[in-house]
């Protein structure tokens, strides 16, 4: 049987032939979270003294889900960002840039340059 379109990109990424179950360590092309699981996944780093982005010109911070914020806790989570995009040197697509999914797609190589 012919491999998936997710084994082939795994494949190419990780050097070898990979199939569904495996585990692998594999390059990426881009890191993005957002304002809505971004902020939890900094402070778990934080936890850990990890503070810190791999591959910062390939690590994407988006501000796109929950803006304007409705809520302190929120506006908070977006301090996070900002602070980790400062710390780090990680792109920042700051409120009204659009919302990562999309973004994503239409955009990576504006992201990235």
């Amino acid at each position: 049987m012919g491999k998936t379109i997710a084994e082939k990109i795994i494949s190419e990424h990780c050097g070898k032939e990979v199939q569904a179950g495996d585990f692998v360590v594999a390059k990426i092309d881009i890191c993005l979270v957002h304002d809505g699981t971004g902020p939890l996944s900094i402070r778990q780093l934080q936890k850990i003294n990890l503070e810190k982005a791999q591959n910062p010109e390939k690590t994407v911070l988006f501000m796109g889900h929950a803006v304007p914020s409705p809520r302190k806790e929120l506006s908070n989570d977006h301090i996070t960002l900002r602070e980790f995009a400062r710390k780090t040197g990680a792109y920042l697509s700051d409120i009204g840039n659009g919302i990562c999914h999309q973004v994503i797609v239409e955009s990576l190589e504006k992201i990235l340059d």
